[in-house]
């Protein structure tokens, strides 16, 4: 929703763009600062969910990447059946919610390493 006081084709318009008729009350001005955060709230919470990530699946590259693995790492936990894929699906494809359930019980198993050696 654009702010009121802009024209919503002008898209590199910003909030602070506004002409200023003199000086205002304090009062007008914290009404008008309030609105444009309002505004801002819109604008950032909008972006945020925008960004939320649409894909369920990784492929073997794009995890071996996110945990600074090889490939082949990857296929052999697969091959071990510490990971589970998405069935059916060649080349392999691993579930978000498995990488999850992984990294939680890898991060659980890490911190009883740690209380025991304590």
């Amino acid at each position: 929703m654009p702010h009121p006081e802009h024209n919503s084709t002008h898209r590199n318009a910003t909030i602070f763009d506004t002409p200023r008729q003199g000086m205002c009350s304090p009062e007008s001005r914290i009404e008008e600062l309030e609105t444009q955060v309002a505004w801002l709230t819109e604008q950032v919470q909008a972006r945020l969910l925008s960004a939320v990530p649409t894909k369920m699946v990784l492929s073997v590259p794009e995890l071996a990447a996110r945990w600074g693995r090889s490939d082949e790492t990857i296929r052999r936990m697969i091959r071990r059946g510490e990971l589970r894929t998405v069935r059916g699906h060649r080349p392999y494809e691993i579930a978000l919610s498995e990488i999850y359930r992984f990294e939680g019980g890898q991060q659980a198993q890490a911190n009883r390493k740690e209380e025991a050696a304590s």
